[in-house]
C-alpha cells in the first residue's frame, strides 16, 4: 500500500499529521515482539504515519478497541469539563464499547 502525502492535513511542528490504518495477519507484524495480546487474535491493526508511511503502532483488535475507547473518553471528558457536549462523540464511544464487547467477549 502506497500512502501519498496529503498537503490538506494540518501541520504540527512543521510535520504533516495524520494516520492511515490497515489490518494484516499477525504473522506480518513489523514489531511482533511488542504486541500486547493474549486473546488469541490472528490479526494486527497497524497505524501508519502519513509522515513516514511506516507503521508506528501495532495492536491486536481487542487492544485497538481499548485504546480507541480510552482516547475518546479522554477527549469527551475534557470537553465536558469545558462545558462542551458533542453527541456524535458520545455515540462513537458507545459504538466502540459495543464493538469491544462483541469482539472481546471474555477478554480482560
Amino acid at each position: 500500500m502506497v500512502i501519498e502525502k496529503d498537503d490538506s492535513l494540518p501541520k504540527v511542528g512543521g510535520f504533516q499529521s495524520g494516520w492511515e490504518h490497515r489490518t494484516i495477519p499477525r504473522e506480518g507484524a513489523k514489531y511482533p515482539d511488542y504486541l500486547i495480546c493474549d486473546h488469541g487474535c490472528t490479526e494486527v491493526v497497524q497505524l501508519i504515519s502519513k509522515v513516514s508511511g511506516e507503521p508506528e503502532f501495532e495492536l491486536c483488535p481487542v487492544e485497538a478497541l481499548r485504546m480507541a475507547e480510552s482516547l475518546m473518553e479522554a477527549v469527551y471528558r475534557k470537553q465536558e469539563e469545558n462545558g462542551i457536549t458533542e453527541p456524535l462523540l458520545r455515540e462513537a464511544i458507545g459504538r466502540v464499547y459495543a464493538a469491544r464487547r462483541q469482539l472481546g467477549k471474555g477478554a480482560k
